[in-house]
């Protein structure tokens, strides 16, 4: 258990074991009654040392290569004594542990450190060890715990458990200082040892349950359990630990009534390939044997997928008119006929509207006649979009079997009720000029912060002070007061100090009002009282003021919106609309001067979706204008529209809309391709050489999937649904990979003003304890149960350009043209930053090399300022070792957007001018902020390594937040036991199996599992040169090893219990890890020849610096959905991998580092 900062650990000393005292013996306070030696060892009774069945065996059982002596790992800390559909029962025996200091937890505060266990992470209370596995469950019923505790427990008094760290926000304040600079390490602490003062201040023990179910959910049609077992309980109060020395549990599925009984076993498909997670869910489960049988093809059976939001299929295909703002719109019949609407082969009367899959009333012009003439027009209520991805809202025009919703009508004829003078008007002012997805915060406890849309109008620090002119409009006369209204987010906090935050306010110069908040993890909302006589004028100064708050050293804070209500008479004001909400009142009669005309519109819009026409107004002439009175509702508070003619709104854009056959296609996909429109034929070499691989592949426009799923707006969520339904409905097998071909950017609605555009948007949510809001690719494939369990393999293209998509399919096609061995797939790149106060990166990634690289590679070294003087040396020998090529270049250190290491050793601009041909690397950073490919003003250096053409890299799994070095260690040994000791070649498989080796250690990771992503085509086979060995069956366990799936089960042999070689440089046991899916073959059975060149067209851009600029407009032309995404599928042969011709006698790993000297000896040779 390493305890761990912002990429990289906190300081503390990596030993290849605890460090061990003199044994506690047993008595109060130590042998002279003092407290406990600071350092303090015990021991548990241990079972025999187990062997765990591994990834290394799993792939070859699949593939059929020759069995082997697996490699030895740590025994598992939690074992399988028995599982069935009725009970799962495991046991955990407690490793040796030690006590050591821990100075930042208080005074005299020390941290449990205990091999191969995890720690908890809640942040502010007590961190003790504790041991997880993944357990398969039967698909119904709710799972209980029973814990029985074996042998008498240790108990130590007068001990002070330190508090788990806690992130602290301030750490990175400078990735959003300077955007040439974004992601720098920050000299602030980026966690906080802060206690929980009512946690420790409680008598009961912590964790209040020896063993629990942390989390339930699916991964595809396996349902599975978290299970988290603590040996260790900490009486906060009396400062007394106890630990037990054997737990057993029994895990009891209560099934709800009439739930009847599990599906049966999923068989394969007859003559295709086993599904390609069944490998990865065996080897991840702890009962993956027995599990097997409580699988089903897709959990549509417990889970049914909710409706999408969608235009009837009868009433396809459809015309998408975008509105920009709220108010009455009109399209003629000539708009539409632009469009492509047949006006004059329609009977109008059928022609209906939607929003968001749900009716809309609308007022169709000269439908009588059953002609839609030019002249005619569709009339209707449209509002902007509430979607944070687009900035265009969607109404849906149909032509149906059936008339449409039409606006109804009513009488508003006047009567003798008095006539309301005035209403409440209320201005809403915002203005979106910062964007800061971490605030507000997460609170102490871990409760999310009030969700808000992360843009706001200006930061105060104080006495800084925000100053806005407004104009107001026909300010009623008497007396009134208005009301300010402000939203405000603190930035700063104060732990020691309640509140610490003031603002104070001025309306035309005058104070209105002060306010006192405390903390920044919600919005603060503050209202005042405005005397009328300060909003006479035509305009009016609003200030808003940071005077400071007494006793905080500082304050700083957002200002988010504010509103200013204020009575108003009913006037209108030139031409256009007038919008007003009435007073409530029992009846009322209103009275509306100004009106430039007599042939004004009155519609009700109380009922935005079935708006209302009014009839019998009087409009008379008063004066140079004229006067509409009508009769308001019994009751009032009435929002109405007052329309002159020429004061109808004009759509934003009208598109036609074929069907897109999203619902219910007659054949299913393995792949799912979701792009514009314009980019579909520069993937068509892509689908094709997928096509070949036996892989059935739908490519779908991803308009269409926001047609069908969210109205024709614009939305992650859309996408995700879209995933679901086509994972839950479409033909059997289900879909297996996505691959989202677009870039995007957290400002998709341009906000900001700096202008890409957002082609597939990322999948924005809270997720990163640091940044708060990031892109989370995972998000888009969590569709089976409500969890982050990734359910397909996902990759993500990040292309602004079909010219930019063309240099990327280039590069993958080509990358598996030959099975041919070249020696840069057998050389690997481990490069770190130096050490500081973050930990030692040199030596986790010794520790990798040491421990998780097998023999037959040659790796190489750049560490700065150890192997490299600086990082212009250091850059250097990447630059020539890139040039040679890399089967893996894995980085560990601290990260910034554009490149590695504050250094700045290896940038985009490095990647960019590579022209490495097919010596293309998988990039692997365990790092932060590499993969933030959602900034709109930089490229990450991950997506411009993928982008690269030519050269860079063929793929990168990266983050798109920050994360802590123990998480990423984990994930880096699960990626390397994998890929080069697992034989997994699948890079899907291998990513996917790295997040679920995180599950089964802290919950303090599960942001990892979200926040990193796949630059790349998740179904590449990455060119491993070597076989993989079979797996040896667990003597500890009663399960036999996971079969191949094309075999029958494998019944386990009976040895003898081998000791386990643990791993010197760590404390926790290398992951379980997936095996890999066979190789699909062609029809032919012969090597694919590529089906475009390595080389980019003349015509491709290559960026040059980091920063983004706005690519060319791609319009979603509509086009039928590609022949490739429903051609007749050929029956695949029974799969067969072969694998690529490994040495007889595999020389053992060279470890070297790369000197300047040689890099310019190898420049030389170029």
């Amino acid at each position: 258990m390493r305890f761990s900062s912002i990429c990289g650990p906190l300081p503390i000393a990596r030993t290849p074991r605890p460090r061990v005292g003199r044994p506690f013996d047993g008595r109060a306070g130590g042998p002279s009654g003092r407290r406990p030696a600071t350092v303090f060892a015990w021991r548990a009774n241990r079972a025999a040392a187990l062997v765990v069945a591994t990834t290394t065996g799993l792939a070859a059982a699949v593939s059929g290569a020759p069995a082997s002596t697996a490699r030895q790992v740590d025994p598992a800390p939690i074992r399988l004594l028995h599982s069935d559909a009725a009970r799962i029962v495991v046991a955990l025996d407690t490793p040796r542990y030690s006590l050591v200091e821990r100075p930042a937890g208080g005074p005299g505060a020390v941290a449990i450190q205990a091999p191969r266990l995890a720690a908890s992470s809640e942040p502010g209370r007590p961190q003790v060890p504790v041991a997880a596995a993944l357990l398969g469950i039967p698909p119904h019923g709710t799972p209980r715990v029973a814990v029985t505790p074996l042998g008498e427990p240790a108990s130590i008094d007068r001990v002070r458990i330190a508090p788990a760290p806690s992130p602290n926000g301030d750490a990175v304040e400078a990735v959003w200082a300077d955007p040439g600079a974004r992601g720098r390490p920050d000299p602030s602490p980026p966690t906080v040892m802060r206690r929980d003062a009512r946690a420790y201040a409680a008598g009961a023990a912590y964790p209040a349950e020896l063993a629990t179910i942390t989390d339930v959910g699916w991964i595809r049609g396996q349902r599975v359990a978290r299970i988290e077992i603590r040996p260790f309980q900490y009486h906060a109060r009396t400062e007394r630990l106890v630990v037990w020395p054997r737990l057993e549990v029994e895990v009891s599925m209560d099934a709800p009534d009439g739930a009847g009984a599990p599906p049966a076993a999923r068989a394969p498909a007859v003559g295709g390939p086993p599904d390609a997670f069944d490998a990865i869910i065996d080897a991840s489960l702890l009962n993956a044997a027995s599990a097997r049988a409580w699988r089903v093809d897709r959990p549509r059976e417990v889970l049914p997928p909710a409706e999408p939001p969608t235009v009837p299929a009868d009433v396809q295909p459809v015309w998408n008119i975008a509105v920009a703002e709220e108010g009455l719109y009109r399209v003629t019949g000539a708009d539409l006929a632009l469009a492509g609407l047949p006006i004059d082969a329609i009977d109008p009367r059928r022609l209906q509207l939607y929003a968001g899959g749900q009716p809309v009333a609308m007022h169709v012009e000269g439908e009588g006649d059953a002609l839609l003439n030019a002249s005619d027009a569709v009339v209707f209520f449209g509002r902007p979009t509430a979607s944070r991805y687009a900035a265009l809202n969607v109404y849906q025009l149909a032509y149906g079997a059936v008339p449409g919703l039409r606006m109804p009508r009513r009488d508003g004829a006047p009567g003798l009720a008095p006539a309301a003078e005035a209403y409440t008007a209320t201005l809403h002012l915002e203005q979106d000029q910062l964007y800061r997805s971490d605030y507000p915060r997460p609170a102490l406890d871990g409760t999310p912060p009030e969700p808000v849309d992360h843009f706001f109008w200006q930061q105060l620090s104080a006495p800084q002070s925000l100053a806005h002119t407004v104009a107001l409009t026909g300010v009623a006369p008497g007396a009134w007061a208005g009301r300010l209204s402000l939203a405000l987010v603190g930035k700063s906090a104060f732990p020691t100090q309640a509140p610490d935050h003031r603002v104070r306010v001025h309306v035309a110069g005058r104070q209105v009002g002060e306010a006192d908040w405390d903390g920044n993890t919600s919005v603060a909302r503050v209202a005042f009282d405005v005397p009328a006589d300060l909003l006479r004028g035509p305009t009016t100064e609003i200030r808003v003021e940071a005077p400071g708050m007494p006793g905080a050293a500082y304050d700083h804070f957002f200002v988010d919106t504010i509103d200013l209500a204020y009575r108003r008479v009913f006037r209108a004001a030139g031409s256009g609309q007038l919008a007003f909400v009435t007073d409530a009142a029992p009846e009322q009669g209103i009275a509306v001067d100004g009106l430039g005309e007599a042939a004004v519109d009155l519609v009700d819009v109380g009922d935005p979706r079935r708006p209302a026409w009014v009839d019998g107004a009087d409009v008379v002439e008063a004066g140079a204008a004229y006067r509409m009175r009508f009769r308001d509702l019994p009751g009032g508070g009435r929002p109405y529209r007052i329309v002159l003619r020429g004061g109808y709104l004009r759509a934003a854009r009208i598109e036609a809309r074929p069907a897109a056959g999203l619902l219910a296609p007659a054949r299913g996909a393995d792949y799912l391709m979701i792009a514009p429109a314009a980019f579909h034929a520069a993937l068509k070499p892509l689908v094709d050489h997928h096509v070949r691989a036996g892989r059935r592949v739908a490519v779908v426009d991803v308009q269409g999937v926001y047609d069908v799923f969210n109205g024709g707006v614009a939305s992650a969520e859309a996408i995700r649904a879209f995933v679901a339904h086509a994972f839950a409905a479409w033909p059997e097998p289900a879909p297996s990979h996505v691959l989202l071909v677009g870039d995007g950017t957290y400002d998709p609605r341009n906000r900001l003003g700096t202008g890409p555009a957002t082609l597939i948007p990322p999948f924005l949510k809270e997720a990163d304890p640091w940044l708060g809001e990031v892109a989370v690719e995972n998000a888009f494939v969590t569709v089976s149960g409500d969890d982050v369990f990734p359910d397909l393999f996902l990759g993500r293209l990040p292309a602004n350009s079909a010219a930019e998509v063309t240099a990327m399919v280039s590069k993958i096609v080509a990358y598996g043209a030959t099975a041919d061995v070249e020696p840069w797939q057998r050389k690997l790149l481990f490069a770190t930053d130096d050490p500081d106060s973050a930990g030692d990166f040199y030596a986790l990634s010794d520790d990798v090399i040491d421990h998780h690289v097998p023999p037959g590679y040659t790796v190489d070294r750049v560490y700065l300022k150890r192997t490299h003087a600086d990082a212009a040396a250091a850059g250097e020998a990447l630059r020539a070792g890139f040039m040679d090529g890399y089967l893996l270049a894995q980085y560990v250190g601290h990260g910034l957007i554009t490149g590695w290491a504050q250094e700045q050793m290896w940038t985009g601009r490095d990647v960019r001018v590579l022209k490495n041909g097919r010596r293309l690397p998988v990039l692997l950073d365990m790092t932060c902020m590499t993969g933030f490919f959602s900034d709109p003003r930089l490229f990450s250096i991950s997506e411009s390594a993928v982008r690269t053409a030519g050269g860079g890299a063929i793929a990168a799994f990266s983050p798109t937040g920050f994360g802590v070095a123990t998480g990423h260690d984990h994930m880096n040994r699960a990626f390397a036991d994998q890929l080069l000791g697992g034989g997994v070649r699948h890079l899907g498989q291998v990513v996917v199996g790295s997040k679920l080796a995180l599950s089964t250690a802290s919950t303090g990771y599960r942001d990892l599992i979200e926040t990193y992503a796949l630059f790349g085509d998740p179904a590449l086979d990455v060119r491993v040169p070597f076989t993989a060995p079979t797996a040896t069956a667990d003597p500890g366990s009663t399960e036999p090893p996971p079969p191949s799936p094309t075999a029958e089960p494998v019944e386990p042999t009976a040895t003898g219990a081998p000791t386990a070689t643990a791993d010197p440089g760590s404390t926790e046991p290398p992951p379980p890890s997936p095996t890999a899916e066979p190789a699909e073959p062609t029809a032919t059975g012969e090597p694919l020849a590529p089906t475009a060149t390595g080389a980019p067209p003349e015509s491709t851009p290559t960026p040059t610096t980091d920063v983004k600029s706005t690519p060319p407009s791609h319009a979603n032309t509509a086009t039928p959905w590609p022949p490739t995404a429903t051609a007749t599928q050929t029956a695949r042969p029974s799969p067969t991998a072969t694998a690529m011709p490994s040495p007889s006698a595999p020389p053992r790993v060279t470890k070297r580092y790369l000197p300047l000297a040689l890099a310019h000896r190898r420049s030389a040779r170029r």
